[in-house]
């Protein structure tokens, strides 16, 4: 059984993609936003959409009609940029589309005939009267802009979101794997019975044991701890040789948590390439057969099924690892059947060499 941290580890290549990834959208966002943004320059009233276009001309023509001045009418209609710039300038065709979206604009007798008087003072082949249109209705037209201005706010905010949410994952991964390296190497202590995950314990030599213990520790389960699974490594300097650890083994009824009946200890060696797990059971399950026969199934390695009780220890070995585990208390929930499921149990661990 690999530690959280270890699967963490096994997945580096994934991890640093997504970093990778999330760095070149932060980077890009900032980059096209902040840094080198989309700027116009030299923009012409023929680059409008064409419902604006169509008004824009409608404004100038009346204009033109007042002062009569063809000099500003040219100049305000952009045809005195250069061609690229200005697509009326480029193609005629397209200065008098823009008439033709103007004249299905006009709301007037009057206005039609200001149209005109611009379109023939600049020499456009343009006849209000003859003038059939191939563009969209007015009132589409119109609406289009808007329509395209909302789709490019739904856009970017889902943009955003996508990135927070990214982030959000990340952060969580980071932090998983930090908690669990913390709680794997330096242990937490809380009140009680001892740490949830553990507390290392001072190494001293037991009896039976010609050496202090590689590694001591101790795993508090609680009931509603849903997620109790601590493992530890089990290193000679710096040399791995293993891991062991406690875990939920098996659960009865239903309810907002579980309701653990029988935890596992087990310990794996890197030389033996197995795990050996021993199941102990609360007095009920241990008691029951057909839980007892569920529990022996989940033994391996040489492992035992046992019942669970204060002060007894169970070893577990391996061609070049001993793990003592030592049941220090046990507390049950208060509920039927009696002594059913565990409140708390605190186990401690010793790893020796063999």
């Amino acid at each position: 059984m690999l530690t959280i941290l270890k699967i963490l580890e096994e997945h580096g290549k994934t991890i640093r993609l997504m970093v990778g990834v999330l760095i070149g959208l932060i980077l890009g966002f900032v980059i096209a936003w902040g840094v080198w943004p989309v700027q116009w320059q030299d923009a012409s009233p023929g680059q409008l959409h064409p419902a604006y276009q169509g008004y824009y001309i409608n404004a100038i023509a009346k204009e033109y009609q007042q002062t009569g001045n063809i000099d500003v009418a040219k100049h305000k209609l952009g045809l005195d940029l250069a061609g690229k710039a200005n697509p009326w300038v480029k193609e005629q065709e397209n200065l008098e589309a823009g008439f033709a979206q103007a004249l299905e604009q006009t709301t007037s007798r009057e206005d039609v005939i200001t149209l005109g008087r611009l379109a023939q003072d600049l020499q456009l082949n343009f006849r209000p009267e003859a003038f059939v249109p191939e563009t969209p209705d007015a009132e589409t037209e119109t609406e289009a802009p808007a329509t395209r201005s909302t789709l490019g706010n739904i856009l970017r905010v889902l943009g955003y979101l996508i990135i927070a949410l990214a982030l959000a994952a990340l952060g969580y991964l980071l932090y998983s794997r930090f908690v669990e390296k913390r709680r794997a190497e330096e242990g937490e202590q809380e009140p009680g019975l001892a740490g949830a995950y553990g507390g290392v314990i001072e190494d001293v030599a037991v009896e039976g044991e010609a050496t202090p213990a590689l590694r001591t520790t101790s795993a508090t389960y609680r009931e509603g701890d849903d997620f109790f699974n601590p493992s530890f490594s089990i290193e000679d300097g710096a040399e791995f040789l293993g891991e062991c650890g406690v875990d939920i083994s098996h659960t009865i009824g239903a309810g907002e948590h579980k309701k653990v009946t029988a935890l596992e200890i087990w310990l794996f060696d890197k030389s033996d390439i197995k795990t050996v797990t021993t199941v102990l059971a609360s007095e009920y399950a241990f008691q029951d057969p057909t839980f007892g026969e569920e529990l022996l199934s989940k033994v391996a390695g040489g492992g035992e099924l046992r019942q669970i009780v204060p002060g007894e220890e169970i070893v577990l070995e391996t061609t070049a690892l001993r793990v003592r585990a030592s049941v220090k208390a046990v507390e049950y929930a208060n509920d039927v059947p009696a002594n059913s499921y565990f409140k708390e149990a605190n186990i401690e661990l010793r790893a020796y060499r063999r």
